[in-house]
């Protein structure tokens, strides 16, 4: 069992997509990996063949919508968990599940919503959460997801390379990356350097 803080029963859920050879335009597998609050494990994923409108990002989504399929289906045929914590590597797909980034694509857009709207069959009186995590702690929806992309193409996935950073380190990368990103002036840029 997987009690939650207050007592209730928690059910997790991990998902990862991708997108190879090429991104944008490859072949997608998604994957998922769930533990309802019996001990009880179900992985699964499917893949697309290449197409020119597929993305990576696409298929994150895809890949977390296979999986809050597969939730509400368990939940009407088990006990219903009060909490569902959601994990995933893409930081686009969690930001923008929980609001705090905009979807500028429609189609992001549209596959945000369909997983809200899944998410309110089951949890519309329950918590839910999605947390971002490092790519080195999505192992079991990675490993789903390069499976049935490999088993469709014929063909396995690039090996990702392992991440020798941790989240935290990521982060502060990303914070330090927008920092650097103010524009500076250059010499030469105003009127009042010529001349000089």
């Amino acid at each position: 069992m997987l009690p939650d803080k207050n007592g209730g029963v928690l059910w997790k859920l991990w998902f990862d997509g991708l997108c190879e050879p090429v991104n944008p335009g490859g072949g997608l597998g998604m994957g998922y990996h769930l533990v309802m609050h019996n001990g009880q494990e179900r992985s699964s994923g499917y893949a697309l063949h290449p197409a020119p409108e597929n993305t990576n990002n696409q298929a994150e989504y895809m890949a977390l919508m296979s999986g809050l399929t597969a939730v509400t289906e368990l939940a009407r045929l088990n006990a219903k968990p009060d909490q569902l914590e959601i994990y995933g590597d893409s930081m686009l797909v969690i930001n923008q599940l929980n609001g705090r980034w905009q979807c500028k694509s429609p189609v992001m857009a549209g596959l945000r919503d369909e997983c809200l709207k899944e998410l309110a069959k089951v949890w519309s009186d329950r918590w839910w959460s999605a947390t971002w995590i490092p790519r080195d702690q999505n192992e079991r929806a990675d490993a789903v997801s390069r499976r049935v992309y490999t088993e469709l193409t014929g063909r396995q996935a690039p090996e990702r390379h392992p991440m020798l950073r941790t989240g935290a380190d990521l982060q502060r990368d990303i914070a330090n990356r927008r920092e650097r990103t103010i524009r500076r002036p250059h010499q030469g840029q105003f009127p009042y350097a010529k001349g000089r």
